[in-house]
């Protein structure tokens, strides 16, 4: 009977001890989640809400993660002396493909094209809260033969441009910030990288050009600067609340160029 009650006590104590370490472990459980869900709280709201553009440029990414969006590439603009596809493939062996463009140029006076449909890519609604952020890799490439017996002026201008897409854009308070019209859904913007030499090559010279390099925006597509271009805050949140095509295309305007090659490639991040 004794060795019972014994058994029996000690049983008990052990329950008792467990008990007591179930109870200490709930508690420390509680309290770790409940310092989780206040850092969690923390992260919400803005660490920067005390913070000024003047403090660090841009408050509202301040301390944000940077989301990888996509890549969208452009077809080769081409210039050579002509664009007739057969000329193309015998002499410089080239085969325009759907994004491609040629632009035709036999010297003299500058020949110029606008392209705003050499590459797309389309971002989700929502995809980004405050930036949409883009990288360029350009590559840039023209070659003169100066055949005659005087120097000769060339002249070669790159500009890269992306048009933005979206219903939001269709509002009709959304007004172009050059012209003051109705943007109808479509924004044209310059973009980072463009390259521009001009100079003189002697009689009987020949000359190549060739760069490929990296191009960043500063702020990018970020609501401040969709703000600055006087678009209301009521289309900037459907900007970003609705998707969005982005196009890109570029601007090439050659003077006496033999032939040349223009593309770039984008990378978007967004937070």
């Amino acid at each position: 009977m004794k060795k019972t009650l014994i058994l029996m006590i000690v049983c008990l104590g052990f329950q008792m001890v467990s008990a007591q370490k179930t109870e200490v472990a709930e508690r420390e459980q509680k309290s770790f989640l409940k310092e989780l869900a206040e850092v969690k709280k923390e992260q919400q709201n803005p660490i920067n809400s005390l913070l000024t553009a003047a403090d660090v440029g841009e408050p509202d990414s301040f301390g944000k993660n940077v989301k990888f969006l996509g890549t969208a590439v452009t077809g080769v603009v081409y210039v050579y002396r002509s664009c007739d596809a057969q000329i193309l493939l015998d002499e410089v062996e080239v085969t325009l493909g759907a994004d491609d463009r040629c632009i035709a140029h036999t010297g003299g006076a500058t020949s110029s094209a606008v392209f705003n449909d050499l590459g797309r890519i389309t971002i989700p609604g929502r995809s980004a809260d405050n930036v949409i952020y883009f990288i360029l890799n350009n590559t840039v490439s023209s070659e003169t033969q100066n055949n005659f017996a005087n120097a000769l002026p060339v002249f070669m201008s790159y500009i890269p441009r992306i048009t933005i897409e979206s219903a939001a854009l269709n509002d009709p308070t959304a007004l172009d910030p050059t012209t003051g019209q109705p943007l109808n859904g479509v924004l044209t913007v310059t973009a980072f990288g463009a390259r521009v030499f001009n100079k003189t090559i002697p009689a009987g010279d020949f000359e190549f050009f060739y760069d490929t390099y990296s191009s960043a925006a500063t702020r990018g597509f970020a609501r401040s600067y969709f703000a600055d271009l006087g678009l209301p805050p009521a289309v900037v949140n459907n900007l970003y609340r609705q998707p969005m095509t982005i196009k890109l295309g570029m601007r090439v305007s050659v003077q006496n160029i033999t032939s040349g090659q223009y593309l770039y490639a984008m990378r978007l991040t967004g937070n």
